[in-house]
């Protein structure tokens, strides 16, 4: 019977969890540089232009990280039809893959109540929400973070098809976030003990590990080195830090805080209290605690390490993405010791939590979501003429545009006498070569004007 209960309020929670992933996407996801660099990698691997590697990791000056989630969005571009939708889709579909595995994976190590409490916070967090219908690698990162958990705290001993599964996921961290390349080898470092019971299961594992790495080896063996060239490099340049350890520690107990607080309560404010909170439960649960929770506290700790290991104060919260679910997993982990499993506590804990999330609810357009750009689109349509289509916008701002009005049916053409002009210009005139031009709509921080030259 309990088990039935469980999988009936599974299923919901996966139910509503795509729904409010799905619920007016276009609305919410963005499709700026990063997002339109992925779009254009897929689009050429459709047109039969494989590829090695993925995007860059650090921005610029940093090393490839794999292909992975190029190929993993490439079946909902063909279903799609080549739609920049497709990419928001995908990270939806990887975001609600994180929900089934928290329900049907950490299972057997939490139990029923802890574990319908993270797989409910987790897919009603408006913060988790936004998160994945952001089209990009990152996205997969909670995913792997919840693998590695059910792996390493499994009750019974691993198989051998097991370890060179948890290999394989431990290479796939070069595919994802380069946050991920050091802490999952001190993981299996750490937990060696586990895994490793014998020569077969250490060459199993490294089996594992090396298959992800396959495209980068090749890819670097026909350059010449430059992958490693770069990640030497990048190496080189963090070993330098411009920064005092008070001012990086702040840094990375500030976004701590802030993801902690946003994926708990939906408020989006830096907290370094709540950071130094997170950071010492971590550490506590490490030296004191087992299994799931020693794992958890692990990620976290590694996790700050990693991102000290930068020395730079302005790096994203994402980066922090890795330790979404053991915060989650920690936090309810020890009301639940300290109210002695009581289900009534843990449940109006996440009753209330959930409410403060709603409370953060909102599914109107942002200023450049890919509803704006899919209306830019469409008027550009209703001009009934080839166009000559030009950009006045932030770098990358000009994302799935060009995409949208093929879709639809329009054609570009640079000769043609037709200029339609994009910008972000919020108001005054909007020029072109020196002439006045005319404006045929506004779309939230778009504005979209049109000039005919004779």
């Amino acid at each position: 019977m309990k088990n039935k209960f469980y999988i009936f309020f599974s299923i919901i929670i996966i139910g509503l969890s795509l729904f409010l992933r799905l619920y007016k996407i276009e609305n919410r996801a963005p499709f700026d540089w990063d997002q339109n660099r992925d779009y254009l990698a897929i689009s050429e691997i459709v047109r039969g232009k494989l590829t090695l590697i993925g995007p860059v990791a650090k921005g610029e000056g940093g090393f490839f990280l794999g292909p992975l989630y190029y190929y993993l969005a490439t079946p909902a571009y063909l279903f799609m039809h080549g739609s920049p939708l497709a990419l928001p889709v995908t990270s939806v579909i990887i975001g609600v893959m994180t929900v089934i595995a928290i329900l049907f994976l950490l299972r057997q190590s939490l139990g029923n109540n802890i574990t319908l409490a993270i797989g409910t916070l987790w897919s009603f967090s408006w913060f988790a929400i936004e998160m994945s219908r952001i089209s990009w690698n990152v996205s997969l990162v909670p995913l792997w973070s919840v693998l590695v958990l059910w792996l390493l705290t499994k009750k019974e001993a691993l198989s051998l098809f097991k370890v060179g599964l948890l290999g394989l996921i431990m290479g796939l961290s070069w595919h994802i976030h380069a946050a991920l390349i050091p802490i999952s080898l001190v993981i299996l470092l750490f937990t060696w003990k586990t895994w490793a019971k014998d020569l077969r299961h250490l060459v199993a594992t490294i089996v594992g590990y090396t298959i992800p790495l396959i495209p980068l080896f090749v890819f670097d063996l026909r350059h010449s080195g430059l992958n490693v060239h770069l990640l030497t490099q990048m190496f080189l340049a963090s070993t330098h830090a411009s920064y005092s350890l008070p001012e990086l520690l702040e840094a990375v107990m500030l976004r701590l805080g802030k993801n902690t607080q946003s994926l708990l309560f939906g408020i989006s404010s830096y907290n370094l209290v709540l950071g130094y909170v997170v950071s010492i439960l971590a550490l506590l649960v490490l030296l004191f605690s087992r299994g799931i929770y020693r794992l958890s506290g692990l990620i976290i700790i590694l996790n700050i390490m990693a991102i000290f290991a930068l020395k730079e104060i302005g790096f994203p919260e994402y980066y922090f993405a890795v330790s979404y679910i053991p915060t989650l997993l920690i936090f309810l982990g020890i009301i639940s010791y300290f109210t002695k499993n009581n289900t009534s506590i843990l449940l109006l804990i996440t009753l209330f939590l959930l409410f403060e999330n709603t409370q953060k609810y909102s599914f109107a357009e942002t200023s450049f979501s890919l509803s704006r750009k899919i209306s830019v689109a469409k008027e550009m349509i209703s001009l009934n003429s080839p166009v000559d289509l030009r950009f006045d916008l932030a770098p990358g701002r000009e994302g799935g545009i060009a995409a949208f009005y093929k879709l639809y049916g329009g054609k570009l053409n640079s000769d043609c006498s037709l200029k339609v002009i994009v910008t972000d210009q919020s108001e005054g005139p909007i020029l072109e070569g020196g002439e006045l031009t005319t404006v045929i709509g506004n779309f939230g921080g778009i504005r979209v004007a049109k000039l005919i030259v004779k």
